[in-house]
């Protein structure tokens, strides 16, 4: 039109592909390298000054294609650009965020969590004057690996709210893993709902739970609270955080405990201690840094009070045990209490 070019369209079928310098399809440049067959359609539309540019690239290959990504883009003259992708994969993401994101603690926490999933919808823009990346984003099959003091997860849901420095994530799933190393074992969720969100501190991280529900066969959880990630040593985050619980089998309790960082021989005690009861409703509250638990200075505090009912309570290796036993418990640190109401031993009934 008027002697330019208002419209450009390409189609092909290439190996090696190498795209242009379009932020939004770059982030799959890598993987396009490794592809021996890949059909590339680009459209150019020009409004006024700016150009809106759409592209799908899809792997030929492969019946269904390892790779099938849409995506637009716009960029303005002042340097602001937009742009909008589906079909991506989140390490594809970290990549992209890697490349915005320079400070040394980003691509650490990248490294090492090493999140994957499939990224359903993502929308993301630049603003030039401002330095600043706002990106919202649909995720599916969420994983993480653990990292250190750091828990790991797999198969959640997530839709990811980011601008600047601060974030919001809502996390749902119905067959969720958590793997956190302080603990004996993963916990297999069976629902997970809540919200985390996280700003930039002067010198670290804080996120933040609002809410946040986890059902597993043994119990039902809310957690709530902080916590705090310093830049100098984010391996090592000071905790502030609520667990309210309910309908927890006693038997259980030993298995949901940071075994790692704790006493052996207790541990070793509340196997054996701890029968079969219900907890019908409890609470748990974490405050200070994992590398100083137990806490046995006083350094921070981990203290869980629950009522128990009809438990079964194996107190010493050759004692008869008590059965029946109505008690208030409370864990503090490397303490352990249980203060009861009733029970019976041998038969004959207790009172306090």
């Amino acid at each position: 039109r008027d002697g330019q070019l208002d419209t450009l369209v390409l189609q092909s079928e290439l190996s090696g592909l190498r795209l242009l310098d379009i932020p939004a399809m770059q982030v799959v440049q890598a993987r396009l390298q490794h592809l021996e067959q890949v059909r590339l359609t680009l459209q150019g539309q020009r409004d006024g000054t700016d150009w809106l540019w759409r592209g799908q690239v899809q792997d030929q290959s492969r019946s269904p294609p390892s790779l099938d990504v849409y995506a637009e883009w716009s960029q303005q003259p002042d340097g602001n650009w937009q742009g909008h992708l589906r079909g991506l994969q989140l390490a594809d993401l970290s990549d992209l965020l890697e490349g915005f994101w320079s400070r040394p603690e980003y691509q650490v926490w990248l490294a090492r969590l090493q999140p994957a999933g499939r990224l359903a919808d993502l929308d993301i823009a630049w603003r030039e004057q401002h330095q600043q990346l706002t990106l919202t984003a649909a995720i599916q099959d969420l994983h993480t690996q653990p990292w250190q003091d750091i828990p790991g997860l797999q198969g959640v849901d997530a839709r990811l709210q980011l601008s600047g420095d601060s974030a919001q994530l809502e996390l749902t799933g119905t067959q969720v893993e958590i793997d956190w190393p302080l603990m004996r074992e993963a916990i297999a969720l069976q629902r997970l709902a809540g919200q985390l969100l996280w700003h930039r501190a002067v010198s670290g991280w804080t996120l933040r739970t609002r809410d946040l529900q986890l059902d597993t066969q043994d119990f039902t959880l809310r957690l709530n609270g902080s916590v705090e990630v310093p830049d100098q040593n984010p391996a090592d985050p000071e905790f502030n955080l609520r667990l309210d619980f309910e309908q927890v089998d006693s038997a259980r309790v030993a298995a949901y405990l940071p075994a790692a960082r704790m006493n052996p021989k207790l541990i070793a005690w509340l196997d054996h201690a701890l029968g079969p009861g219900q907890i019908p409703q409890g609470q748990l509250v974490l405050r200070g840094r994992i590398s100083d638990f137990p806490f046995e200075h006083n350094e921070g505090e981990l203290e869980a009070r629950f009522q128990v009912a009809t438990m079964r309570l194996n107190y010493f290796p050759g004692w008869p045990a008590i059965d029946n036993l109505s008690a208030a418990v409370v864990f503090r640190n490397q303490g352990f209490e249980v203060l009861a109401d009733s029970g019976t031993l041998g038969g004959v009934g207790l009172q306090q």
